[in-house]
């Protein structure tokens, strides 16, 4: 069984929901309980929106985003690549959530309901690219973490 996934976009919002069908038909063949899935799934939409919707810029000729998804033992790890302009998302500030919605900052929420459903998220920038990676923990029979990727 195919423990890992490998996706390519041209960086266009139509391909978004395909995207989105690819990851939970994965999600089921292996396993990954619904919750896990529907959380990846929900993070990878708002992550693909903002990514072709504020990282590319109009005129940008060669659009590139790769998604890569493998199932370990304990973890569900995914990440997300894009040829945009350098962009850490994980240093956006966290939103006031408290704050009337008149006065908030206008951006924050995508990455805020990220963090919200993921278990860890990492950034690097290497040759030219943005990676996100996402780590969601498995439930596991053994009580143990398994394999963790570094």
């Amino acid at each position: 069984m195919i423990q890992r996934i490998h996706i390519s976009s041209t960086g266009e919002l139509d391909d978004i929901p395909a995207i989105g069908d690819l990851v939970d038909s994965y999600c089921r063949l292996h396993g990954i309980p619904e919750r896990i899935g529907f959380h990846l799934r929900l993070a990878l939409d708002e992550l693909l929106t903002n990514t072709v919707s504020y990282g590319f810029s109009q005129n940008s000729h060669r659009r590139a985003i790769e998604i890569r998804v493998q199932r370990l033992p304990a973890w569900l790890i995914t990440e997300v690549q894009d040829n945009g302009p350098p962009f850490n998302p994980l240093e956006a500030p966290a939103p006031d959530l408290l704050a009337p919605m008149e006065t908030r900052a206008i951006g924050g929420l995508g990455i805020h309901l990220v963090r919200s459903v993921i278990d860890q998220l990492d950034y690097r920038h290497h040759d030219n690219c943005n990676i996100l990676q996402l780590r969601q923990a498995l439930p596991t029979t053994d009580g143990g973490d398994g394999d963790f990727p570094r």
